[in-house]
């Protein structure tokens, strides 16, 4: 416990070198502050742009403790903030969202994210390759869309707002398919 607080202290004090260490001989040396100090490590990587290496430490939660749905959230937010706007990273934020035990909400809005961003790739001058996905969405533009499509209508479903509801429906209809029959 006092390596963790002195860990989190470094942190937050400007010295991440020195917390980073700190937080990997937390993570070797006793299990229940692996959860802490993975989130604490990724925060150290993801600050200095790491983002593999923020990855990787919230990999090291395991999949028994009460911190691990908030760290497949976490490390989506990682690879969708990473800057890198791939397939393969988009498809990595969907597979743990998709596996994440997270409320039905939180995981369209995720849904959301990541396809309005692959839809961006798809319908770009980028190739895409074949038999692509991201999750179990098919990285084409008519796949994105249909996925994107139906997130945004769950949303408007469980909208308690009319306001919001209309909205989410609007877009919904802007990135839908439109067939000429």
């Amino acid at each position: 416990a006092p390596k963790l607080a002195l860990a989190f202290a470094c942190e937050r004090g400007g010295l991440p070198e020195v917390a980073e260490g700190l937080y990997e001989v937390c993570l070797s040396t006793d299990a229940a502050y692996v959860p802490p100090a993975a989130f604490g490590m990724a925060r150290v990587r993801a600050e200095r742009g790491d983002t593999l290496g923020a990855v990787g430490a919230l990999d090291l939660v395991p999949t028994t403790s009460r911190g691990y749905t908030e760290s497949r959230q976490l490390r989506a937010e990682v690879l969708l903030s990473g800057g890198a706007r791939d397939l393969a990273v988009l498809d990595q934020a969907m597979r743990t969202i998709e596996t994440a035990s997270v409320d039905t909400r939180t995981r369209q809005h995720y849904t959301v994210r990541i396809l309005t961003e692959a839809l961006a790739v798809v319908t770009g001058n980028g190739a895409v390759p074949e038999g692509a996905r991201i999750g179990s969405v098919a990285a084409t533009e008519v796949g994105v869309r249909d996925g994107l499509e139906n997130a945004l209508r769950s949303l408007a479903r469980d909208a308690n707002d009319l306001e919001e509801r209309v909205s989410l429906v609007n877009q919904a209809n802007a990135v839908r398919n439109w067939s000429l029959t």
